[in-house]
């Protein structure tokens, strides 16, 4: 009777052990199908995206500062382009500034205008290769993808919705469910046409804060 009962217990224990494995295994199913879906919502993005997105370097002495930024305009001669990205890259000063392409191209940058209240800030480069994209400050459309290079320049989109609006002096920012990283401020929300909304500026709680709205329209 006593060999019995050990293994019963010995049973019990197996069966909680499998049962825990199982749990286990779920949670990895589950983590890797979020992963897939993420990576199949990437898809949904117009490739053109990802060439007008740069990664933006402010040196100021020892220091450098590393974010994004968005190709949105250039000159009908294609002498001058335009890059939108956040103002807080140059809250220390501005340096030599210089913004990188994914083709490897590098251009010097002139800061041009800022707006410290919408963390907005506008760059002129020369002879851009890349195609702007299309602004639309307003868009109702799901999901979003929060674009940029992160800190070491590996190219991702956030992607998630839209979970509401958040108001201070002088901005209006639009919350995407889903965090970006160190780096990819100054970086692009687009929609799913690939049309720039808003422009990154900080995260949150696992939430994307970017700047759109009035304060982004008058600041274009």
């Amino acid at each position: 009777w006593r060999k019995f009962e050990m293994n019963l217990v010995l049973f019990q224990n197996n069966r909680l052990g499998w049962a825990v494995c199982r749990m286990h295994l779920l949670i990895i199913l589950l983590v890797l199908l979020y992963v897939a879906a993420a990576d199949a919502a990437d898809g949904g993005i117009p490739t053109e995206v990802q060439s007008a997105v740069c990664r933006v370097f402010n040196q100021t002495g020892q220091e450098q500062s590393i974010g994004s930024g968005t190709l949105v305009d250039k000159t009908s001669d294609g002498r001058q382009g335009l890059v939108l990205t956040c103002w807080h890259l140059f809250r220390d000063g501005t340096g030599n500034i210089v913004v990188e392409f994914p083709d490897g191209r590098r251009h010097g940058a002139k800061l041009v205008h800022s707006d410290s209240k919408a963390d907005l800030a506008a760059l002129v480069i020369a002879n851009p290769q890349s195609e702007p994209v299309s602004i639309r400050v307003v868009s109702d459309q799901q999901p979003m993808y929060a674009c940029g290079y992160g800190p070491n320049g590996q190219y991702r989109c956030a992607v998630g919705p839209l979970v509401g609006e958040s108001q201070s002096a002088g901005q209006h920012s639009v919350l995407l469910r889903n965090p970006v990283r160190s780096g990819d401020s100054g970086g692009g929300l687009f929609d799913v046409q690939g049309n720039l909304v808003g422009v990154i500026w900080g995260e949150s709680q696992g939430i994307t804060y970017a700047s759109s709205g009035g304060p982004l329209r008058r600041f274009l």
